[in-house]
C-alpha cells in the first residue's frame, strides 16, 4: 500500500467504481455517466500513480490496435512510441524524459488536429481514432504532471466510454471489460487485490 493511513478510503473509491461494474454485469444497470469516473482524479495521490496508470492503458490500447482488423501503421508506431515515453517517464521523471513525452503528445494530437466550423463561431475537433486520443490523454498524464490528474481521468474516459443508440455514451454494458481493466489496475497499484 503506498499510503497506509488511508487505505480505507482508497478501498471506499475503489469500491464506487466496482459498484458500477457490478450493476451492469448483473444487468441490473444500463447506463451510468461517464463523471463516475471521476474517483480516479483522487487516486493519483502517490507521483507516480498517474504515469503508472496511464503506461498500463497505454499498453492495453496497443495490444488492441495490434488486434484490431483496421490496422493503421502510423497509428500503431506512434502509439508503441508513446509507450516507451509512458515508461521513461514513468521509471525516471526527468526533465528530459518528460519533454521528449511532450513533443510526442504535440505529434499525437498533430495526427488529428482537424478543426471544423460546423456553426462558424465554435471549432470541432474531429477525432478519427478513439484509441489514438486515448494514447495522447496517457501522453498527456506523463506530459503534464501539474495537471496529472485530470488526464488521468481523460485517459479513463477514452479506454471505457462506449456508445450503444439504446443507451447513448457513457458506461454502458459494453464498456463492462475495460471498466474492469482500470478497476483492476487500481486495485492491484493499492495492493487491494483479493486473493
Amino acid at each position: 500500500m503506498k499510503n497506509p493511513n488511508s487505505r480505507a478510503a482508497v478501498a471506499r473509491k475503489i469500491q464506487r467504481l466496482q459498484n458500477v461494474a457490478d450493476a451492469l454485469a448483473a444487468h441490473a444497470e444500463y447506463f451510468f455517466f461517464i463523471n463516475r469516473l471521476t474517483v480516479i482524479k483522487s487516486l493519483c495521490v502517490p507521483p507516480d500513480a498517474a504515469t503508472a496508470f496511464a503506461l498500463d492503458l497505454a499498453r492495453r490500447t496497443v495490444a488492441q490496435m495490434r488486434q484490431s482488423p483496421e490496422k493503421l501503421p502510423h497509428e500503431l508506431a506512434l502509439a508503441r512510441r508513446a509507450v516507451k515515453a509512458i515508461h521513461a517517464c514513468h521509471q525516471s521523471p526527468t526533465l528530459k524524459n518528460t519533454g521528449n513525452a511532450r513533443i510526442l503528445w504535440y505529434e499525437v494530437q498533430r495526427t488529428q488536429n482537424e478543426i471544423i466550423r460546423p456553426m462558424v463561431k465554435y471549432p470541432v475537433r474531429v477525432i478519427k481514432s478513439m484509441r489514438l486520443l486515448g494514447i495522447e490523454n496517457a501522453l498527456g498524464c506523463a506530459t503534464f504532471p501539474d495537471a496529472a490528474p485530470d488526464w488521468t481521468y481523460r485517459a479513463a474516459r477514452t479506454y471505457t466510454e462506449r456508445y450503444n443508440s439504446h443507451f447513448g455514451t457513457g458506461l454502458i454494458p459494453e464498456s463492462l471489460p475495460f471498466l474492469l481493466d482500470v478497476i483492476r489496475f487500481w486495485k492491484k497499484y493499492y495492493d487491494l487485490e483479493t486473493k
